[in-house]
């Protein structure tokens, strides 16, 4: 499948002087995704961000799909609507 997608920001480019962080957007046809991290992230950190950007991708699919699910019908009519005569005693 071929996402109609550009990032905003190429790779590589380098942190703006005096930036703690750097960010990257990446352009979709519903909106912009956007990550910001720190530019001095270690090792164990990286391995963390990895472990999320996996879970993240999990949810992110599961919203898809749920927005791709029509909602189910409405239920069928129950109960005396209120137009028929009540018995005289």
């Amino acid at each position: 499948m071929t996402l109609p997608a550009t990032p905003l920001t190429p790779a590589g480019l380098p942190p703006a002087p005096g930036s703690t962080s750097r960010t990257d957007v990446f352009s979709l046809s519903t909106g912009c995704l956007t990550f910001t991290w720190p530019i001095d992230l270690g090792d164990a950190n990286a391995e963390d961000v990895g472990a999320w950007f996996d879970m993240m991708k999990a949810k992110v699919s599961k919203v898809a799909a749920a927005a791709k699910t029509p909602p189910p019908p409405p239920p069928p009519p129950t109960g005396d609507s209120g137009s028929t005569p009540t018995p005289s005693q």
